[in-house]
């Protein structure tokens, strides 16, 4: 996870960006307002208290790596946790999330520094803070971890020199000084002191500096190449004097290894990856244990637990974090059907939804196949729940066809073509033979919808009904 930290004076300007900016959503804070306009009235309240700061807007974006995803009771968690360890305890803030990076979720922090006591936030160090704290924030919450610049072999290249590159299409000095140092100790074996480093620096047009302490020992480097200087450590851990000794010595591999996470970090980690792809408690049990995972429900006298065996130890799944109590998986699990296209609550209640968002474009081909396939799931693992015996897959897509065709949605008979059976056939014998059995079951279905009674032709009505 990444953090970018602002100092500014402008509270308006700042909760206009936040806010008004598209697909940006207000998930948390602790003030009254919800517009830029009402907030900026509340935080400037709070600021006249302390008028001899001059920069009491305190502006952080936090973003996770691609690919990563948390929810809303996540990231309130985060920013939470976040604002404390930074000396936030008593202050005015908003947490905002925003939906424009396609690849990097990510989301706004804006606070006061000014307390209502008048006292205000120190700066000092905050970077280096603000660092520290992430990385607890990672391993708690099964995040990848991101190596601060400070700590980094070679030091990335900024916003500006990557704009001025695409401008001038030439690398910065600081790229090309890492190109030749890099280029020089690759292909000259013979060197073997920082004399002789740079030696061949000075060929290639690049001067070197040893920075000496009083009693004439080095205690740095830099070099200047097209009339600039750069100090060693600016250009990465690896360029700095002592590293390079090292790396003269052949005691340095180029690419620091990254410690591989802990068990409980994979736990964290198993469990936000799972938690998206079920419904329930029992589902997610379930699909953890497919995984290899020791873990099981059990009743106390406290009430219900989820308890995990990690490293050999069975631990209450709170014990991993606030995140992963049992409570707060559920009400992740009650938000995450909230936000769906079509949840599970959706499911129960209308059975056309996936149609109107197919027709609203508001249902792309891929998340289209997504719904249906939950729709199927869903369906089945009810049916079989209901039954007192063991029924074959055809009864199952029996039973779940008489349901669609009741509920009057015809187009969600798509989500046959889902079953196991269908897919078996239709890799078997071809799209042809897998077509006809899900026309057969339909017709199947019909017959008995329109001989019987249909809430009695099929039960699986009376299980939904009562989960409304």
């Amino acid at each position: 996870m990444i953090g970018k930290q602002v100092k500014g004076r402008d509270f308006l300007g700042c909760l206009a960006y936040v806010l008004e900016k598209p697909g940006a959503k207000l998930i948390g804070g602790n003030m009254e307002g919800t517009t830029p306009q009402a907030l900026a009235i509340e935080f400037e309240q709070v600021r006249q208290r302390s008028l001899r700061v001059q920069r009491p807007v305190y502006h952080c974006a936090l973003s996770l790596s691609p690919g990563e995803h948390l929810p809303d009771e996540a990231w309130r968690e985060i920013a939470d946790r976040y604002l404390k360890a930074m000396g936030f305890q008593r202050n005015q803030y908003v947490l905002a999330r925003h939906t424009d990076t396609e690849h990097h979720e990510h989301v706004h922090i804006v606070a006061n520094r000014v307390q209502r006591s008048g006292q205000v936030v120190t700066d000092s160090w905050d970077f280096r803070r603000s660092e520290a704290v992430l990385r607890r924030l990672e391993s708690e919450h099964a995040l990848v971890t991101v190596t601060p610049s400070w700590e980094s072999d070679c030091a990335q290249p900024t916003r500006r020199e990557i704009e001025k590159g695409k401008t001038t299409g030439k690398f910065s000095v600081r790229q090309q000084l890492q190109h030749l140092i890099d280029l020089t100790l690759s292909q000259d074996r013979s060197i073997e002191t920082i004399t002789d480093l740079s030696d061949r620096l000075k060929q290639m047009g690049v001067s070197t500096r040893l920075n000496c302490l009083v009693d004439g020992q080095p205690r740095g480097i830099s070099f200047e190449f097209n009339g600039i200087a750069i100090a060693g450590a600016k250009l990465g851990r690896a360029y700095s004097l002592p590293r390079l000794q090292q790396r003269l010595a052949g005691g340095v591999p180029s690419v620091i290894e990254q410690a591989p996470p802990s068990a409980t970090q994979q736990i964290r980690r198993l469990l936000n990856q799972t938690i998206q792809h079920v419904s329930s408690i029992p589902q997610l049990v379930e699909h953890l244990q497919t995984s290899g995972v020791p873990v099981q429900l059990h009743q106390s006298h406290r009430g219900q637990q989820l308890l995990i065996e990690v490293e050999g130890k069975t631990i209450n799944s709170s014990r991993l974090g606030k995140l992963y109590c049992l409570q707060t998986l559920k009400s992740r699990l009650e938000h995450q059907a909230r936000s769906l296209p079509v949840s599970m609550r959706q499911t129960t209640e209308t059975l056309s939804t996936p149609k109107a968002l197919a027709k609203s474009g508001h249902l792309n081909a891929a998340r289209e196949k997504q719904v249906y396939q939950h729709l199927y799931e869903t369906l089945a693992q009810r049916v079989r729940k209901r039954s007192k015996y063991q029924q074959s897959t055809r009864e199952v897509d029996l039973e779940i066809a008489q349901f669609l065709l009741h509920s009057g949605s015809d187009t969600n008979v798509k989500a046959l073509v889902h079953s196991p059976q269908v897919q078996q056939i239709s890799q078997n014998s071809g799209r042809e033979q897998a077509e006809a059995y899900v026309q057969e079951l339909l017709k199947l279905a019909t017959q008995n919808t329109n001989g019987r009674n249909s809430q009695r032709a099929n039960p699986l009505n009376h299980d939904l009904d009562r989960s409304r």
